[in-house]
């Protein structure tokens, strides 16, 4: 079935819950403690047999049929059950980790192979701000009303300020790829808040190399800006970035993953096959030395969206083959387990976020249009080496009891008629979670995930469908509920 497929990342409430606790009739937030969990991981493993399924009694399917809040939400239970393949699964002590040189040198080799660098000057020059001068009188002489006038204005007077002192061209001189060293100052008092080292640079055909690597300040300061609004100067978050080429494949077409795309070639010539652009990804992450990650997901992207109204052949078929091109999606494994997060971040108040690893490689006929990799993790060490877990019947009897706990608010008005959710995937991964006010210190440890689709009526006649879907996430080793965007 063709189809777009959006990934919905379910926020949870955090609570704790515990093999010999009953199950909870509410949530109770609470934070990780790293001991009592490595101590309770470090537990003798009871279940007799060196294979995850046997020790703990997972079966390969489950089905079951659900009913809760008072008739209004039916789960729908018919999943296939996936583990690691070895026989153990470890709990790790993880920190962010920076892009080092060497690892930067790789990348440039595989990606310009030996093309010319210059460095990016994102200066604005006094031809820029013209441009943009004569942009906003545009838009004053377009608005009828004294308050966007007072705007237009005031973003004018601000451009005619930075175009005195602005240079008339830009410098960007030879680059051979070295990582820089940028100081940020506390913009409040003028002192140093900030240092991180990055890399900014393209080759002649305009593709863009962007690396910054972690910060190595405390600080997260809001202060109001010339324009009237709130500028953010965040030292607090932890994730490195890397950014590679055109970013604008972002409308996915078909889920490769999922079969999505069969009968697509029939329809379309495409330049190459979905193994030809895996096999082009898959090379590019051994050149580079992270062969730890490991193909996760593939879709069929384009950088045209697709009007609701049009229908979905009409619309493909009008795509050249310019317009497509396959990402394919990596995570990290450790000793054959593989390392999810689902959402981006993680963060418990304004900055102190940390950034989940993720990497996505975007391919299409001429090699490789996109590379991104967001926060890297170092493995500081193996905590625990074969982590005692529950027992599968306990994670199965959680999940049955908090995924009508831990719903969506709306259930609690009448905006909502009726939902159901089918899970069709049920995955024993790793996961990281946070120390207690820290975007520093974390663990990997073994999690079961719950995924699938769901469908929501609602008052108004309407309704909605989303798909790949985290309905919960259950630490396997003590029971809590993980909530991916805390972090714990």
């Amino acid at each position: 079935m063709k189809r777009f497929t959006a990934i919905l990342l379910s926020i949870f409430t955090v609570f704790a819950l515990t093999a010999c606790q009953p199950t909870p009739e509410a949530a109770v937030v609470v934070r990780k403690d790293f001991d009592i969990l490595i101590e309770r991981a470090a537990g003798s493993n009871a279940f007799g047999s060196e294979n995850l399924s046997e020790r703990y009694n997972i079966p390969k399917h489950i089905t079951k049929e659900l009913e809760g809040i008072g008739g209004k939400l039916s789960v729908s239970i018919d999943a296939a059950i996936t583990i690691p393949i070895e026989s153990t699964l470890s709990v790790y002590r993880v920190t962010p980790a920076d892009f080092t040189q060497e690892q930067v040198d790789k990348i440039i080799s595989a990606l310009y192979d030996g093309n010319a660098l210059h460095t990016v000057d994102s200066t604005w020059t006094k031809l820029d701000i013209e441009r943009m001068i004569t942009d906003m009188r545009q838009h004053l002489s377009d608005t009828d009303t004294d308050e966007g006038k007072e705007h237009f204005n005031q973003q004018i007077e601000i451009l005619e300020k930075m175009y005195e002192t602005a240079p008339n061209e830009k410098v960007e001189p030879p680059s051979d790829g070295t990582l820089m060293t940028k100081q940020i100052n506390n913009p409040l008092t003028g002192k140093p808040m900030d240092e991180y080292t990055y890399l900014d640079v393209e080759d002649e055909q305009g593709r863009r190399l962007y690396i910054r690597n972690n910060s190595s300040g405390s600080e997260y300061i809001t202060v109001e800006s010339d324009t009237g609004g709130n500028e953010v100067f965040d030292a607090s978050s932890r994730g490195a970035m890397l950014n590679f080429g055109n970013t604008t494949c972002i409308y996915e077409i078909a889920d490769i993953t999922l079969g999505d795309s069969e009968g697509l070639s029939a329809k379309k010539l495409f330049d190459c096959s979905p193994e030809q652009a895996m096999a082009v990804a898959q090379q590019f992450v051994s050149a580079i030395g992270a062969e730890y990650m490991r193909p996760w997901k593939m879709h069929i992207v384009s950088d045209i969206p697709k009007e609701d109204s049009v229908m979905w052949d009409s619309w493909f078929l009008s795509l050249t083959k310019q317009d497509w091109a396959y990402r394919i999606s990596f995570i990290r494994t450790l000793n054959g387990a593989e390392v999810t997060a689902d959402t981006l971040t993680s963060s418990s108040d304004y900055g102190r976020g940390w950034t989940y690893e993720y990497m996505h490689i975007t391919v299409d006929g001429a090699g490789i249009r996109h590379f991104v990799w967001q926060s890297p993790y170092e493995i500081l060490e193996t905590a625990v080496t074969d982590a005692a877990l529950l027992h599968f019947a306990r994670i199965q009897e959680i999940f049955e009891k908090m995924i009508f706990i831990i719903r969506d608010s709306r259930f609690d008005s009448e905006e909502i008629v009726n939902a159901r959710y089918d899970v069709d995937k049920i995955l024993l991964s790793l996961q990281r979670i946070n120390e207690q006010d820290s975007a520093e210190n974390g663990l990997l440890i073994p999690v079961w995930t719950f995924y699938g689709d769901s469908t929501f009526h609602y008052a108004n006649g309407h309704s909605s469908t989303k798909t790949e879907q985290v309905f919960l996430t259950i630490n396997a080793i003590d029971g809590s509920i993980i909530d991916r965007a805390l972090g714990y």
